[in-house]
């Protein structure tokens, strides 16, 4: 990733550091791959599965896009690409602004505004 731009879509959610003390050393030591894997797992943390999509067997994956400012409060975000799903979308949607405010943003790391987008797998295993 380079500051200012997106994360790959390829990269997933749900890998890197699982508690908030950990989050914060890490995004303290401002590495962008470093940073990027606190952010994956705090949206994993706030996601939430919509019950009636489980028991129905929905799958799929939405990508959302969203801006933070450096001290990790949400500006924006969209669903960039559908998961097929409009519960699913929602639940990704839902799923950022829960997890607002983010982590702060090392410094050197996107100026005053970070973009990233983030596919939410919505998989039953």
């Amino acid at each position: 990733m380079v500051p200012g731009d997106s994360a790959a879509p390829g990269a997933g959610i749900g890998q890197g550091t699982s508690d908030g003390a950990s989050a914060a050393a890490a995004a303290g030591n401002g590495s962008a791959a470093d940073y990027v894997a606190v952010v994956r797992a705090w949206l994993e943390r706030h996601k939430r599965y919509p019950r009636l999509a489980r028991q129905r067997g929905t799958q799929g994956v939405a990508v959302v896009v969203f801006s933070i400012r450096a001290d990790g409060t949400l500006l924006s975000h969209q669903v960039a690409q559908s998961s097929g799903h409009a519960s699913l979308d929602r639940a990704a949607a839902d799923m950022v602004e829960r997890a607002s405010p983010f982590p702060p943003v090392p410094p050197g790391l996107g100026g005053g505004r970070l973009t990233l987008t983030v596919p939410v797998d919505f998989s039953l295993r």
